[in-house]
């Protein structure tokens, strides 16, 4: 099926697929890669953020989970698969580094965790977050 110009000029400007994959694109894959763009450009809410603490005195850690509350985030007991990030200390673990890195989790530390709150520019500081200092 031939996709309208307009919705392949979209695709042009948002991805990085070749003339030729648009041109057997479809319209079911270009709705799902419409929805995939979405979730991106939406990134993650606060009522689906989890976090994780580690590294912090067990005063430190209350502190901070209090104001994950707060903002609605969740904080599990244990690290689990579906973590947005871990915030930790350069006192860490490094089996938890590498549990979560292996999963894809983002790293932050309390800096990064405190402008979260502050600005809730949850996607740029992610990206940037990355490595302790």
């Amino acid at each position: 099926m031939d996709l309208p110009e307009e919705l392949l000029n979209l695709l042009r400007s948002k991805t990085d697929l070749t003339e030729a994959e648009l041109e057997n694109i479809g319209e079911n894959n270009y709705w799902r890669i419409v929805q995939a763009l979405r979730q991106l450009n939406e990134g993650p809410t606060s009522e689906n953020i989890e976090v994780f603490f580690s590294g912090f005195s067990p005063d430190e850690e209350r502190e901070l989970t209090r104001k994950a509350i707060e903002s609605d985030y969740h904080v599990p007991k244990k690290i689990t698969k579906n973590l947005t990030f871990l915030c930790c200390t350069k006192n860490v673990e490094p089996s938890v580094i590498s549990q979560v890195r292996g999963n894809g989790i983002s790293l932050i530390d309390k800096g990064g965790f405190l402008r979260i709150l502050e600005f809730g520019d949850l996607p740029k500081i992610l990206k940037r977050s990355t490595s302790l200092k």
